[in-house]
This record gives structure tokens, C-alpha cells and sequence, in this order.
């Protein structure tokens, strides 16, 4: 019988570290953010005078482009982010 050694290199490393909408968003919230209304599956937070919008799904899996996005919409660099 052969073996197969899998590496974890290429597409299948960024899949690992994709991060769940729901994860990020909790982050968000422990970072001061608070939900101010809901309406469906969008929900307005808000963090002194700024107001965005969440609207991720909670199981979503968030890759660069999406996670850069919420970075900037959010006053944060994507590292900064990262780390909450």
C-alpha cells in the first residue's frame, strides 16, 4: 500500500485560516462594538459616533479580501484585526 503525505501549503493553508463570521464579530463586540438594532440577518453596531453594518452570516468562512474589507470599514489594519 502507498502513502500519501498531504502538505499543508498552497489553497488548503488559507482554508485553515479562514476565519468564522461569527468569531470575528464576537471580536468586534469584546473590542467595544455593541448591536444596536437588527434588522433580518443585517445588524447595526455601533462604537461611540460610528455606525457600520454586519452582514455575514454567523458560519461563513471570511478570506483575505472579505477579512480586509471589515479591517478597513471598521478602523482597524488587517493585523490588528487579526489579533482581537
Amino acid at each position: 500500500m502507498r502513502q500519501v503525505q498531504i502538505s499543508l501549503t498552497g489553497a488548503c493553508s488559507t482554508v485553515l485560516l479562514m476565519a468564522k463570521a461569527a468569531r470575528v464579530l464576537a471580536a468586534l463586540k469584546r473590542d467595544g462594538w455593541t448591536e444596536t438594532r437588527r434588522s433580518g440577518s443585517h445588524q447595526v453596531l455601533a462604537k461611540g459616533d460610528q455606525q457600520r453594518i454586519w452582514a455575514y452570516h454567523e458560519g461563513v468562512d471570511l478570506g483575505g479580501p472579505a477579512m480586509a474589507r471589515i479591517a478597513r470599514d471598521y478602523g482597524y489594519t488587517l493585523a490588528e484585526l487579526r489579533k482581537l
